[in-house]
């Protein structure tokens, strides 16, 4: 009889173990997919600003999709201010500012926030003829 409740102690041990890890996979998987999420809209808002088919600000400037502040002049195009997939809304924040020492190159910093303490921050460097 001991042996039986021994048996099923550790059998229910080791299943709830399985449950425990099978609960931190499906977390991990969601905030990956959140992560890429947020690189994909990163990259591809930066790569409109590079591009060149929006112009860039001569001037320093920041725009705060959280607050929001209105783009100027087409700067920054969409999907900024923020933008919703799957039910996880992402914010951009988006810089602009000559890089120092440097004529003609503007420094273009990109940054997707998420869940309020989550965020990703891509950059590149603009050559302006």
């Amino acid at each position: 009889m001991v042996e039986v409740l021994l048996a099923v102690g550790l059998l229910a041990t080791a299943v709830l173990t399985v449950m425990a890890l099978f609960s931190v996979g499906i977390k991990l998987s969601s905030q990956n997919r959140d992560s890429i999420t947020a690189t994909q809209l990163g990259s591809s808002l930066l790569e409109k600003l590079v591009s060149g088919t929006v112009p860039l600000p001569t001037a320093a400037g920041v725009f705060d999709g959280a607050v929001p502040q209105a783009p100027v002049a087409g700067f920054p195009p969409a999907p900024y201010p923020k933008q919703s997939i799957d039910n996880t809304e992402y914010s951009f924040w988006v810089s602009s500012e000559p890089a120092s020492g440097v004529a003609n190159v503007s420094l273009v910093v990109v940054e997707v926030r998420w869940h309020g303490d989550k965020k990703i921050r891509l950059q590149a460097l603009y050559y302006r003829p």
